[in-house]
């Protein structure tokens, strides 16, 4: 199987924070005026990937994990395609967290769960900047710090393994696994061994920095070493945005074979 890499259009970023703004005004409207409202503005979603989109609707009953959800976007866009899908949203940031429980509060195949996952049931120090985009368990090297990354202080956020999350709750599916949680990648994919060695979890998708402004962030080889060791092919990699000379960060996905 071929790997694909696809770049997607830049965006400056006054244009992503206005838009960031406006989503959830515009997922706020009844589901007539937003249709009313896209063929007037065009107001679409962000670039998808085609063979995420082609998988995802191929399959029925979809199971969707969302782990470093923020405010929803990717699965507010992704349930645009899949309606009829379930989402598991997990966000520790509790003001995105509670911006997320507004904006699914119209549809029941939202669950909501406001703790990170991570490779043990504990608690951890969750960074907190002023772009709250950024925020992590990790941080930030003082070099690459802005006026969006200063570091605002630290709360403490709960976290637990999707391994034990899927007992507890008798899901033994899991049709998109989608990961975009600043730096610790690893940390939800060793806390998924179980489900993955079990061939459990059909596609990953994992926004993953290569040049990543955070202190001990994992590497895509770490990455990669624990998908392809378990069945799992590299099928995409869309470049978010990158240097002179490399990608800096990607969409990553994986489907097992």
């Amino acid at each position: 199987m071929k790997t694909f890499v696809q770049e997607r259009y830049f965006t400056f970023k006054p244009i992503i924070l206005i838009r960031d703004f406006l989503r959830p005004i515009y997922r706020l409207l009844p589901a007539r005026l937003r249709a009313t409202v896209r063929s007037i503005a065009k107001l679409e979603a962000p670039e998808k990937s085609f063979f995420l989109k082609t998988i995802i609707e191929q399959r029925e009953e979809l199971t969707v994990f969302d782990v470093g959800a923020f405010t929803g976007e990717f699965s507010f866009d992704l349930h645009q395609y899949v309606p009829q899908a379930r989402f598991y949203c997990f966000e520790p940031y509790s003001l995105a967290f509670e911006q997320l429980k507004i904006l699914a509060k119209e549809w029941a195949n939202f669950t909501l769960c406001n703790c990170a996952l991570s490779d043990e049931t504990n608690t951890r120090h969750l960074y907190e900047y002023g772009y709250p985009k950024t925020n992590s368990f990790l941080q930030l090297r003082d070099i690459t710090e802005t006026k969006d990354a200063i570091k605002q202080g630290t709360t403490v956020a709960k976290t637990t393994t999707l391994d034990l999350f899927c007992a507890d709750r008798q899901i033994d599916q899991i049709d998109l696994l989608h990961v975009d949680v600043n730096g610790t990648e690893i940390d939800v994919l060793n806390g998924a061994l179980g489900m993955i060695r079990g061939n459990k979890i059909f596609c990953v998708s994992i926004i993953h920095r290569f040049d990543s402004p955070y202190s001990n962030s994992c590497v895509f080889d770490e990455i990669n070493q624990v998908l392809y060791g378990n069945g799992y092919q590299l099928i995409e990699v869309m470049i978010v945005s990158r240097g002179k000379s490399r990608m800096k960060k990607a969409q990553i996905i994986y489907v097992h074979n």
